[in-house]
């Protein structure tokens, strides 16, 4: 006899979390995707019910009438399972209403009265309260009949041990009478972050949203120094006070040190897409403040920009956006925001882990503090890498200067290993190195500045392997053999490019793309020695000076770990008098 595979709670809260977040938000989601992530069994059935609950409220909210012939051929064998669901809730609606909430108590919390209903979800309702000794308002949030307590029980021990006034703090948490479970929280009086943008045109002033994060940094350094990672940071779960305070709430997705078992499976996808760390979608149990730090960023982004980072049909696309598409400068969509600002959002929202604050006390720092001489993605709390930038920082005006006296042979910075980057002036097709990096438009027409100069030295065979790519996204590299050039091997960047979002110009977000992806072909192809050009700084106008501290900021990074074959980087700067290749004469 087969064994029925057993329920994973777990899997199946995070799945109707996801499923009736996205009907909030807009997006009518596809029920089948979402039936499809649990094996046909008990488990199966159970998120069906919960499944078609969320979505034939939404869609008779909408003002449809959903029937069973709607799903009899999306969801062949369940007909008498959704045509109950739909009497059921025809019953519910047309039954007297409940009890007012004044008349609801708990006889497990005597010391409470319960005033109202503030919000229904998919896990649970939550009251309005006030204990009836010390008059202090309270939030009591109790949990649906057949829910998974796990969550409910993880949320309580970790706040409880946040001692934070930018953190919901816990009051209490115990079982009912009926098995259900009541959590005890603190009342915020105020709206959370995604209706006070909404009701502010879909945007907040940068200079109350920046107030508000920093106060959002304040209750995660407190997390932090727990051990906790929220992994669910997002408008929704900050609360605005009535005192103009910004709170984090719902840390029920959150991962703490020594509490209860992680309730994320290896193949749940835990979190909100538009808000996600790229490497939470691929190891929820693997991430570390980096991920907090990353959704803070999207989260501040939203906010300023009126949109999230990413955004798409399903949460798949989406959490492919995160992964693999540029990012969009903040500017880009809202000219308002400050330089320093969009950088601090950049780094945030960096793919690379390594490449964001390292911690939340640092980002608070870059919120709080004037403005210095350095942007913020010049700080770093590794001691190493901040010898090796604070020596590149006092030469970098030099090597952009085409006056200074920068030999001829460069000028290297060494790293263990034997390791060394060098930044020197001249013609980067004549470096004899194992590979050079070009920079080109998504459809490789080479007919400009580096990309045409290359094509030209290297002659008919790199163009010809060329033509062989379709469009490329931005931020890859493909690779072609060098031809006539002294490396063996063309990488070419795509600093420029069309995707479904429009134009991608180039950004630090980028340029760290296109390195990332020249370092992966660099240990496939055993690359010892490669020469960048400044990407994306010849039509495109992109800083050169940004340019410059994004390349020796990856390169850095790249030989302090030590990893792969490369041994030498070239950062080749073309002196600025030099003569302009210009564009291809038109065939």
């Amino acid at each position: 006899m087969e064994t029925p595979t057993p329920v994973d709670r777990s899997r199946i809260d995070a799945l109707v979390d996801l499923f009736a977040t996205t009907w909030r938000e807009g997006e009518p989601p596809r029920l089948e995707l979402f039936l499809s992530q649990v094996p046909p069994g008990p488990g199966r059935d159970e998120l069906l019910l919960a499944l078609l609950e969320i979505e034939i409220r939404h869609r008779r909210a909408a003002g449809d009438c959903p029937r069973v012939e709607d799903y009899a051929s999306r969801l062949p064998g369940y007909a008498s399972t959704i045509s109950a669901t739909i009497d059921r809730l025809n019953t519910v609606e047309a039954a007297p209403p409940p009890p007012s909430a004044a008349s609801v108590s708990f006889a497990e919390l005597p010391e409470y009265e319960v005033l109202d209903v503030l919000g229904e979800g998919a896990m649970g309702v939550v009251y309005r309260a006030r204990h009836r000794t010390l008059g202090r308002p309270a939030a009591i949030k109790v949990i649906l009949p057949g829910r998974s307590t796990d969550r409910f029980r993880r949320e309580a021990t970790l706040v409880a041990a946040i001692r934070s006034p930018h953190v919901v703090a816990v009051h209490d948490f115990r079982g009912l009478a009926d098995g259900r479970f009541a959590l005890v929280m603190e009342l915020v009086d105020g709206s959370d972050l995604r209706a006070v943008m909404r009701a502010n045109g879909g945007r907040i002033p940068e200079e109350q949203a920046v107030r508000w994060m920093a106060d959002v940094c304040e209750g995660m350094i407190a997390a932090a120094e727990r051990g906790i990672i929220h992994r669910d940071l997002k408008p929704q779960n900050i609360l605005i006070d009535d005192r103009r305070r910004a709170l984090v709430a719902d840390f029920g997705l959150a991962r703490g040190e020594g509490v209860l078992p992680d309730v994320t499976t290896a193949d749940t996808v835990m979190g909100t897409p538009q808000y996600m760390a790229p490497e939470q979608a691929e190891d929820p149990r693997g991430v570390d403040t980096r991920a907090d730090i990353y959704s803070f960023g999207a989260a501040f982004y939203h906010a300023l920009t009126g949109s999230p980072p990413f955004d798409g049909a399903s949460a798949f696309s989406i959490l492919c956006k995160h992964k693999s598409e540029p990012l969009a400068s903040p500017r880009s969509r809202n000219p308002d925001i400050s330089e320093r600002i969009g950088a601090v959002l950049e780094r945030c929202l960096a793919k690379a882990p390594g490449d964001r604050f390292p911690s939340f006390a640092e980002l608070r720092r870059q919120l709080t503090t004037a403005p210095g001489p350095f942007s913020p993605w010049d700080m770093t709390e590794d001691p190493e890498l901040l010898a090796h930038l604070e020596r590149y920082r006092a030469r970098r005006d030099a090597y952009l200067d085409p006056e200074s006296d920068l030999p001829a042979e460069g000028e290297a910075h060494a790293f263990p290993g034997g390791r060394r980057v060098v930044i020197l002036r001249g013609d980067i097709t004549r470096q004899d190195v194992d590979a050079v990096v070009s920079s080109d438009t998504h459809r490789l027409t080479h007919n400009f500045g580096v990309s045409l100069a290359i094509g030209e030295a290297g002659g008919r065979q790199v163009v010809d392997e060329l033509a062989r790519y379709g469009p490329v996204r931005p931020g890859r590299a493909v690779v072609t053999s060098g031809g006539r050039l002294p490396a063996r091997y063309v990488f070419h960047g795509v600093t420029v490019g069309i995707t479904g979002d429009g134009i991608v110009e180039p950004s630090r977000d980028l340029i760290a793309e296109i390195m990332a992806s020249c370092f992966y072909h660099a240990d496939s192809l055993q690359v010892g020695t490669i020469a960048f050009p400044l990407l994306g700084t010849g039509a495109m106008g992109f800083s050169r000076e940004i340019c410059l501290d994004t390349m020796f900021q990856s390169l850095a990074r790249t030989f302090l770990r030590g990893l792969g074959p490369l041994r030498e980087a070239r950062i080749v700067i073309f002196p600025e008098e030099a003569p302009d290749w210009g564009r291809r004469p038109a065939r």
